[in-house]
């Protein structure tokens, strides 16, 4: 019983820090990314031109954009695996409870 409190407990931590880590993923993806994206656009509409330009129109859009979605596929694969290992301890704990209480009725009928 105090275990599945704990799991619930546990569950609810967890579901919260990984809402803190969506809401940094956006902030980063508002205050990083979009910014960049809109001087891309700016250079790609003629503010800037020659090869310096299109060197940075380059690194931000292969290289900054990326990082920011690998950022956010690591998050929810990270979430996903805490969360299938939440589940399976849990279906462990009640699997466990169900055999205590099977054990339980087997001996009350002995003794």
């Amino acid at each position: 019983m105090f275990e599945r409190l704990l799991l619930k407990i546990a569950r609810s931590m967890l579901q919260g820090v990984f809402g803190e880590i969506t809401k940094q993923l956006n902030v980063i993806e508002q205050q990083a990314k979009e910014p960049l994206n809109g001087f891309v656009k700016e250079v790609m509409g003629g503010a800037w031109q020659g090869p310096d330009a299109d060197r940075f129109v380059n690194e931000v859009s292969n290289m900054i954009g990326p990082k920011v979605n690998d950022a956010g596929i690591f998050i929810k694969k990270f979430h996903s695996g805490i969360e299938r290992a939440l589940q399976a301890i849990e279906g462990a704990d009640k699997q466990a409870t169900q055999m205590v209480g099977e054990l339980d009725n087997v001996f009350s009928k002995i003794y």
